[in-house]
């Protein structure tokens, strides 16, 4: 049950892959050469009356390291931290990784790109529209609100700011069609919801370390 639930939480980070592609070019929607570190807290509710294992995600972390055309994006609670990483290869391509770290050692793996389409069904054709007269202020950015509608009919409700350039659709295939970066979403599903919100936005060099996986790296990996 905590890993279905798990499932969903990293649900809101994965990619949209085209099916007539293998991978996405590094240069299509590529943000910007600058160091980046975005810090977002989780906050988990559910519509159950009894105390469940989503609430144990409450106060949990997420965190966007971008250093060119590398992404690492890492999920951080009490239960485990688990990771997606974004990683150029020798052709010009991008590999996803997944990590999930333990006490005793941390486990990457190479993820299919057949898997992240299914995954990723619910993206396709996702479109936002921009709620006229609403926004707010986040770590003193100006934030248009809006509502991100998927095809099976639930939303995202998100403040964005277009002060910042969006991440690759690769990484944040939900906001795609966004102008700028999410700082505020709140996905809603049928048992409860999540809301991610930027704690802190860091422009500072990033250790290369932090793109590294554990143990041996792929040959075909150009890190």
């Amino acid at each position: 049950m905590l890993q279905k639930f798990f499932k969903i939480l990293l649900l809101i980070l994965l990619l949209q892959l085209p099916t007539r592609s293998n991978a996405q070019s590094l240069a299509a929607g590529d943000t910007s050469a600058e160091d980046m570190v975005i810090s977002y807290n989780i906050e988990i509710k559910t519509g159950l009356n009894r105390t469940s294992i989503a609430e144990t995600y409450n106060g949990g972390n997420k965190t966007v390291f971008i250093s060119k055309n590398k992404t690492r994006i890492r999920l951080l609670s009490l239960m485990r931290i688990e990771s997606l990483f974004f990683l150029p290869g020798a052709d010009s391509t991008i590999h996803i990784y997944q990590e999930k770290e333990s006490a005793a050692k941390a486990n990457p793996r190479k993820v299919s790109l057949s898997n992240w389409q299914k995954l990723n069904l619910k993206y396709d054709s996702a479109y936002y529209k921009p709620v006229a007269g609403e926004s707010k202020k986040i770590l003193g950015y100006n934030c248009k609100k809006a509502i991100i509608y998927l095809k099976d009919g639930r939303t995202i409700t998100v403040y964005y700011t277009e002060a910042i350039k969006p991440l690759r659709a690769i990484c944040e295939p939900a906001f795609a069609s966004l102008p700028g970066l999410a700082l505020e979403y709140t996905y809603n599903y049928k048992s409860g919801s999540s809301t991610y919100t930027a704690t802190s936005i860091k422009r500072e060099m990033i250790n290369p370390d932090i793109f590294l996986l554990k143990g041996k790296q792929p040959s075909h990996l150009r890190l």
